[in-house]
């Protein structure tokens, strides 16, 4: 495992990050919006984020890894931070949509 992507800050999306980094080791990325939303609106029972956050994303911004290519835009009214996506539309390989 390469990465932990956290696509948004909702814990349905980021509830098994820890045990993922844990058993790999791999580092976390979230968006820094996101992180501080998480952090603001705990879900009782829940944690909130008991993990390392080692890169944030931005909204228009690529993460890289290897060959792919992951962009991150933002979506209005879902969470404060960009969203991530592995639409084909939004990934690319090589200068080329992955389908």
């Amino acid at each position: 495992m390469r990465a932990i992507l956290i696509s948004h800050g909702h814990a349905d999306h980021f509830n098994g990050a820890q045990m993922l980094h844990a058993l790999s080791g791999a580092p976390v990325w979230i968006s820094a919006a996101d992180q501080v939303f998480c952090q603001q609106h705990p879900i009782p029972d829940l944690p909130g984020i008991p993990f390392p956050i080692h890169h944030h994303y931005e909204d228009g911004g690529a993460i890289s890894l290897g060959r792919f290519c992951i962009r991150t835009r933002f979506t209005p009214s879902h969470t404060p931070g960009p969203h991530l996506s592995s639409s084909p539309t939004l990934m690319k390989t090589q200068g080329r949509p992955f389908t």
